[in-house]
């Protein structure tokens, strides 16, 4: 067993790119011939001088010989096993595996991709003491995030955007990486590469990536986001039965490590966390009812909240995909000052906003264009009568009461009193106490996105991978919420941390044992969900045992 590498293109500057392939020796009657067990891809980087070990270490993994006289350099050790457990997963779908590894006799020969799924048994006398446990990677986290994907056919899109099956794949490492372990892209080629059995459910091998593939695909998503969220929204409309009768809007923003001097967006502003030695970036939110993301802009981190209301809004009246397409499939946006219609009142949904975004200019373009809308005044007086109030929400020592003022001018409240305005008039206190407080929940996706998914810090510092960056972070939270609404149908309203960190111990592990006859068995296979993996399991209707079960026999 040996390393080759081979040119395969030069480019017109002169530029060559190489590969690099695994390579054993066999014999046919008195010829001796070679063939490629592995493709290693052109982003093999382990050191020429060390090539001898290397594959004089995966040879013992297959075998079973995992104590060595001499203890490989960690680096070596670390590429032999995910080049062995790569090779073993290969051949575990071949009848002739041990041709194909030791190079008896023959070529091997894929007859039955699905063999190891046959129900006939294995019947085989092992030592026990050769039991050996290896190749640990976390699976049951991944899993969940993964069926979330599948279920919304977001793949299917992303192929029909004009992805390529790589592409796609990376995408969703991206994506998936973002849900189970969010950090920077860096780090998520690491967590695919190292630590994550994704790349096992999707059949595609993360180790042949680079980071630069990550990056390509986040500016893949980036540049296809309008479809892409109004796919994905009309998506989880139908799952879920959303009616689009409220819609929630509000900004945050998002800090710089490093000083965003390549960044269009990079400007110092308003933070909430007190800091001023950090240039922000700003993320414009619109969501529904229900939770689920309609529309998102992003804006320099200075800019005024009130400003980028009738902007957003107004994109909300031409679906994307039903909309003029720009050069390279991009949403041609309406011109301002052109003219517009007023919309029916009753197709229209309720806008929700905080005091921030609700200037007098905001609440008069709402109205003029027709839209119903719930908002907080900014001013300060407000006689409130203890005898014309309801009571709308009511606990042990906490009660809301609401006064319903029915007036032109706009009324006004004392500190500790809430003015909402509204000109929604058949709706009673009630009614319109209860969609205000969505805007708690629209906090609450600010949280996750900062906490939860990993939006904040932003450690790029070019325009578009900052706003790639963000799309996958709001890409993921989207799936997120998709998994604890069906959660919460069940009775299970666990935070996404909660969920992820009870799926996190679910493992792929593979079992190497030595048979009487002197032969190395390895087993590939999903360990056993425990008691709380098995509720979360049964209510998103999901296996026990994601991944196949992979054997793999090598003869002495």
């Amino acid at each position: 067993m040996f390393i080759r590498c081979a040119r395969t293109r030069t480019t017109r500057n002169g530029k060559s790119y190489h590969s690099y392939r695994l390579v054993d020796s066999y014999r046919v009657g008195d010829r001796v011939r070679q063939r490629t067990l592995l493709n290693l891809g052109s982003e093999f980087d382990c050191p020429r001088e060390l090539w001898p070990e290397l594959t004089q270490r995966i040879e013992h993994i297959i075998r079973g010989q995992h104590e060595t006289l001499l203890a490989p350099a960690p680096e070596v050790e670390r590429k032999a096993q995910d080049i062995a457990a790569t090779l073993l997963s290969r051949y575990a779908r071949c009848d002739l595996v041990a041709n194909s590894v030791q190079g008896n006799t023959g070529e091997p020969e894929c007859e039955d991709p699905c063999a190891q799924d046959k129900q006939d048994q294995d019947l085989h006398s092992v030592d026990l003491n050769s039991l050996v446990h290896m190749d640990s990677r976390s699976v049951g986290a991944e899993a969940l995030a993964l069926a979330a994907l599948e279920r919304v056919q977001l793949a299917d899109k992303l192929e029909a955007l004009g992805f390529n099956r790589s592409q796609v794949h990376v995408a969703v490492g991206n994506i998936v990486g973002r849900m189970v372990q969010p950090a920077s892209e860096l780090s998520t080629h690491r967590w695919l590469q190292e630590h994550s059995a994704l790349g096992e459910l999707l059949g595609f091998d993360y180790g042949q990536q680079g980071l630069s593939a990550l990056y390509r695909a986040s500016d893949l998503l980036w540049k296809h986001h309008d479809e892409i969220e109004s796919f994905l929204y009309r998506q989880h409309c139908a799952l879920f039965n959303v009616e689009e009768t409220i819609t929630l809007y509000d900004l945050t923003n998002t800090f710089f490590e490093g000083t965003g001097k390549y960044n269009d967006h990079a400007a110092f502003g308003h933070f909430k966390e007190k800091r001023s030695d950090c240039p922000l970036v700003t993320l414009a939110l619109v969501l529904d009812g229900s939770g689920f993301s309609r529309r998102s802009r992003i804006f320099a981190g200075n800019v005024s909240e009130p400003a980028t209301l009738q902007k957003m809004i107004d994109q909300l009246r031409t679906p994307i995909d039903a909309g003029q397409k720009g050069e390279g499939g991009a949403h041609t946006e309406r011109p301002e000052g052109a003219s517009q219609q007023p919309l029916d009142l009753r197709n229209l949904p309720t806008i929700v906003m905080d005091a921030g975004v609700a200037s007098e200019e905001n609440v008069t373009w709402l109205r003029e264009q027709g839209y119903p809308y719930i908002v907080v005044s900014r001013k300060r007086h407000l006689e409130f009568d203890e005898n014309r109030c309801v009571a709308v929400k009511e606990r042990e020592h906490d009660t809301v009461r609401a006064m319903r003022v029915e007036r032109e001018d706009d009324p006004t409240a004392h500190p500790g009193v809430y003015c909402l305005r509204s000109n929604q008039s058949e709706w009673d206190e009630a009614q319109l106490w209860r969609t205000y407080t969505l805007l708690t929940d629209l906090e609450a996706v600010f949280r996750s996105l900062k906490s939860e998914l990993g939006m904040r810090p932003v450690y790029h510092q070019k325009t578009h991978r900052v706003e790639g960056h963000i799309f996958i972070t709001l890409l993921a939270y989207n799936l997120v919420h998709q998994i604890r609404l069906t959660l919460k149908a069940q009775g299970i309203d666990d935070s996404w941390e909660t969920i992820r960190t009870t799926m996190g111990t679910q493992m792929r592990i593979t079992t190497t044992l030595r048979g009487a006859g002197g032969e190395q068995i390895h087993i590939r296979k999903s360990t056993y969900p425990n008691a709380s993996q098995q509720v979360l399991l049964r209510a998103l209707g999901l296996g026990w045992h994601p991944g196949q079960t992979e054997k793999t026999i090598i003869t002495p």
